[in-house]
């Protein structure tokens, strides 16, 4: 009887078990023992993917070493062609027979499927929430058809944004913002006569104006808002509703929305398109584009039956701004509200009489004091249902009160500057300081109680309302130096360090503050001013004190969106410490939404 071995046979729990990942990645023979031979040969930890049989597909999911080789593979492919076309002058193919400049756009902007399929997961999770102007579900049905899959100028416009979102792509953002214009400009020189319009150009003008805008390329971002406009008004957006053809003979070149959900993402894109001009002359103080004469599109109705195609009560803006049923205003159209009001007072005192001489400055002509005074007493205010404390937190209500409190300052800050001498009472002046104060406290407040989300979560454009609050309580502690106010404005500086982890919008604003107020680091508490010096003077990337809720927190949801916080949880403000009244008044006017007569009755 030999004394030889048998070789070791698999034991039957082991016969339907595919190869080990380290023999599947080598090519090797597996034993599909635990450990198994080639594993303990070179010393590999043997692992097994877990409910994967031999007749089962293989999964979908690589891992992020598989997917960076993969990466690497593709980069070396690009260059191989970029050399190839350099030395012959022709446009190479790929195995599929796409012209692979295509395919691969840069060296950064190549990504493979589980990266795409990552971003899109990030976009919708994160970017969706704020710029709501895709329809996921109708996104997923178009990119599972080959002939309705939306342009890649528009999905990478997506990525891009979605790369800001995660270390892991971060560094490809830019990239794919600048492949998304070059494609995007590259379909408008094919089509010179506009003839096949459709929403995905103005959908990437829009997501490129706000990659711009975070990423303080503002001068470009609002030339990319003004090609946004000017799509939506030749596909006539602006005249979705209540308006025919007998009215407009040129909606018949225009194809009506097939369904409710069509017509919705349509009304989106313009009040989208329509936001970002009103931004521009807040911000920047442009004239206006779009003319709020012109508009007979109805308001969007709430995110939640936007995704889930459902009826909602809506009205026209005109309608908006005096109706006693605020009620039904969702959060996205009372945004535009809040933006229509403030542009337009901002408009006004950028106004010019015409029939003045023209040295004579705006402020001592255009501007009388009765004008300035009307300026001095504005306070801008959201519905009751909206406002807190009166409803829990989420991003968008978070944002939306904020934002109407940056744009009292805002208001303010415009209507003092073109104060003369002698131009407007002590009495309304200081009126003027307390509203300011008051505004900025409720949105150090909002930031206190929401300092635990997620700062990916938080709107791109909450840096520049803290920028907003920042300058209203600078300007009263500069005048008064009263103590109780270093608090809360070092409590801003610190929460704008904090997003610029995520925002180059922060890095700017703190700059301009420092331009602005060259004097306030070194007037305010030592301690303080140290810590911060680094942002005032060489930007550092530090973390910042404020615990504001880190990149590494976020997870990648499914491809869905939750219209409730991503996290599923809101946060109550407590009635007393938020300092409002019991009482609100329930018009849906020019008094509730702001323009307030002066005095006012008191706090907001």
């Amino acid at each position: 009887m030999s004394d030889s071995k048998q070789p070791p046979q698999p034991s039957p729990s082991t016969l339907g078990r595919m190869a080990c990942s380290f023999c599947r990645r080598r090519k090797l023979k597996c034993d599909r023992r635990t450990p198994c031979e080639s594993c303990q040969k070179f010393g590999f930890d043997c692992k097994y993917a877990a409910g994967i049989s031999s007749g089962s597909s293989r999964p979908d999911l690589k891992s992020s070493r598989v997917r960076q080789l993969e990466d690497r593979l593709g980069r070396v492919e690009h260059l191989l062609h970029s050399k190839n076309k350099r030395d012959t002058g022709t446009t190479p193919t790929n195995s599929t027979g796409k012209d692979a400049a295509f395919e691969w756009d840069s060296d950064d902007a190549s990504l493979d499927s589980g990266a795409i399929r990552m971003l899109e997961e990030k976009y919708f999770e994160f970017v969706h929430p704020v710029i709501n102007i895709i329809h996921p579900a109708r996104y997923a049905e178009r990119m599972r058809d080959p002939d309705t899959r939306p342009p890649i100028y528009l999905r990478q416009a997506m990525w891009a944004l979605a790369a800001t979102t995660t270390d892991l792509y971060s560094d490809r953002c830019e990239a794919l913002y600048q492949s998304s214009r070059r494609h995007l400009e590259e379909d408008e020189l094919k089509n010179p006569g506009m003839e096949a319009i459709n929403l995905a150009p103005a959908q990437t003008w829009i997501l490129i104006a706000m990659y711009e805008l975070n990423h303080g390329y503002f001068h470009r971002a609002w030339m990319s808002t003004s090609r946004s406009v000017r799509l939506v008004q030749m596909m006539r957006l602006h005249r979705l509703d209540g308006v025919t053809q007998v009215m407009d003979p040129t909606l018949r070149f225009v194809q009506a929305p097939p369904d409710l959900t069509d017509a919705e993402e349509r009304r989106r894109i313009f009040w989208v398109t329509y936001i970002m001009d009103r931004s521009s002359c807040i911000s920047m103080g442009f004239p206006a584009l779009i003319d709020e004469r012109d508009i007979r599109t109805l308001l969007p109705v709430s995110n939640a039956a936007f995704e889930n195609s459902t009826k909602e009560r809506c009205l026209f803006l005109s309608d908006a701004l005096t109706t006693q049923t605020s009620n039904d205003l969702s959060a996205f159209a009372a945004q535009i509200v809040i933006v229509s009001l403030c542009g337009s007072k901002l408009a006004e005192l950028q106004r010019y009489d015409p029939t003045a001489a023209p040295l004579e400055s705006a402020g001592s002509i255009w501007l009388q004091p009765q004008r300035l005074g009307g300026a001095l007493t504005t306070e801008f205010r959201v519905p009751e249902h909206l406002s807190v404390p009166f409803t829990p937190l989420d991003p968008i209500t978070a944002f939306l009160n904020m934002s109407a409190f940056g744009c009292t300052i805002s208001v303010h800050r415009a209507a003092r500057a073109q104060l003369g001498q002698d131009s407007v009472s002590e009495v309304i002046l200081t009126q003027s300081r307390k509203l300011c104060v008051e505004a900025a406290s409720k949105i150090v407040m909002i930031m206190k109680v929401t300092s635990h989300w997620n700062i990916l979560s938080f709107n791109p454009w909450t840096s520049y309302t803290l920028y907003l609050a920042c300058v209203g309580f600078a300007n009263a502690w500069l005048e008064e130096r009263d103590p109780a106010l270093e608090a809360p404005l070092s409590f801003l500086l610190e929460s704008l360090r904090a997003f610029k982890k995520t925002s180059a919008l922060a890095t700017i604003m703190l700059s301009d503050i420092n331009i602005e107020f060259p004097s306030l680091l070194g007037q305010l508490d030592k301690q303080l001013a140290e810590s911060l010096s680094d942002d005032f003077l060489a930007f550092s990337g530090t973390c910042a004190p404020v615990q504001i809720g880190s990149r590494e927190r976020s997870t990648a949801s499914d491809f869905s969106v939750d219209p409730d916080f991503t996290n599923g949880t809101t946060d109550m403000l407590n009635l007393e410490e938020f300092d409002m009244p019991q009482e609100s008044p329930d018009a849906w006017d020019l008094n509730l939404y702001g323009l307030s007569p002066f005095p006012f009755g008191g706090r907001l």
